[in-house]
């Protein structure tokens, strides 16, 4: 399986039951902190997978979050109020996808 390939599965829906009935609308119930590890280990996992496939790609996901992260969550959080019905690691891969340009199809 390819490393993009590899991400999809793991951000998009660990199982097909927790993707169906786990919601952004959920995740935005739990408190700060459970939130922002939930976050921050899944954009960490990316930026690992990422570096197998463009390390300048896995730098950005790396600064993007890992410098300002109280503002990268916010965005996140924002992404999760504007599609409550989505899956939390869907949205966290789209804003990966709009900061960095990273996980492309032609990833």
């Amino acid at each position: 399986m390819q490393a993009g390939a590899a991400l999809i599965v793991l951000l998009a829906g660990a199982a097909p039951a927790e993707a169906e009935s786990f919601t952004a609308a959920d995740f935005l119930t739990w408190d700060d902190a459970n939130r922002g590890a939930y976050v921050e280990i899944s954009v960490g996992m990316a930026g690992l997978i990422a570096q197998q496939i463009d390390a300048a790609k896995a730098e950005c996901i790396t600064t993007w979050y890992f410098s300002r992260m109280s503002a990268a969550n916010d965005e996140v959080y924002a992404a999760m109020r504007r599609f409550p019905d989505h899956h939390p690691r869907a949205l966290i891969l789209a804003v990966l996808r709009k900061r960095c340009d990273v996980f492309q199809r032609e990833d």
